[in-house]
């Protein structure tokens, strides 16, 4: 099933893997006797987010997906989503996807809808003060609170995810579906949620995801992780990386006034 496929193939049980949470968690701002097993669990989650990531970059530069664009700028996953399913049931371009009723016969789409915008704002240090730059607000879709995780609804979602992925008399939706994979890792690091569609990614899709068998499998790409780190051989990690890729969360970069600033830092 897809949490055995998408399982962390006891990466976090090597002594390579330890030593880089060891590595990560001397260069946060705590003591020794605050290290606790939450905080440890964090670092640890955030590495394998990392490594997981590498696999879903390599298919976005595959398919020419711009990753900033899923969720910023205009034709976002949130815009296309909106102009599609419209266009599904009023386009008659479109009728083939639409059931007796008009409704759209798709159950991916119809679990997916608008969600939320969120305001970025950057602070940036200008002499002679530090100023708030402000860019187009980020974009994300949600999913129907009634899906539940039991069987059907899941094979379901999955199954409805597998057709447009493999429909290609609709490149749009074809594209639409590929993105959707991208975007549901990014907005989630493959990890669990409430409003999470990503473990529904469709097993063909984990097993040959450009269906040509030019990319690996994702248990493929995960095998050969695990041997690297059984190996100590080179994984890619940098501690930088994941501080600097978790920096909204206090515990690795935690907000400081300025009149603390020296004595943080020199402490």
């Amino acid at each position: 099933m897809f949490s055995d496929i998408l399982s962390d193939q006891l990466l976090d049980a090597t002594r390579a893997f330890n030593g880089q949470v060891e590595d990560v968690i001397r260069e946060l701002p705590v003591e020794d006797d605050e290290v606790s097993q939450q905080l440890a669990k964090k670092v640890s989650d955030a590495i394998l987010v990392g490594v997981r990531s590498d696999y879903f970059n390599t298919y976005a530069d595959r398919n020419n997906i711009n990753i900033k664009g899923l969720v910023s700028g205009n034709n976002t996953i949130y815009d296309r989503l909106n102009k599609l399913k419209v266009a599904i049931q009023t386009d008659d371009k479109y009728a083939e996807l639409r059931n007796p009723d008009g409704s759209i016969d798709n159950y991916l789409l119809n679990i997916l809808t608008s969600g939320y915008t969120h305001k970025q704002v950057v602070l940036k240090e200008q002499t002679p003060a530090v100023v708030e730059e402000t860019y187009p607000d980020a974009k994300f879709v949600s999913s129907m609170t009634f899906m539940s995780d039991d069987s059907v609804d899941a094979d379901e979602v999955s199954e409805a995810w597998e057709e447009l992925l493999e429909d290609s008399r609709f490149p749009e939706l074809q594209q639409l579906a590929k993105d959707l994979i991208v975007y549901s890792f990014i907005t989630t690091g493959g990890n669990g949620g409430s409003n999470n569609i990503f473990k529904y990614i469709p097993i063909s899709w984990l097993i040959n995801p450009d269906g040509n068998g030019y990319q690996a499998s994702y248990a493929h790409f995960m095998e050969q992780k695990l041997e690297n780190y059984r190996n100590m051989t080179d994984s890619g990690f940098n501690v930088d990386d994941v501080i600097l890729n978790n920096w909204t969360d206090e515990q690795f970069i935690p907000t400081i006034t300025t009149q603390d600033a020296d004595t943080f830092y020199s402490g």
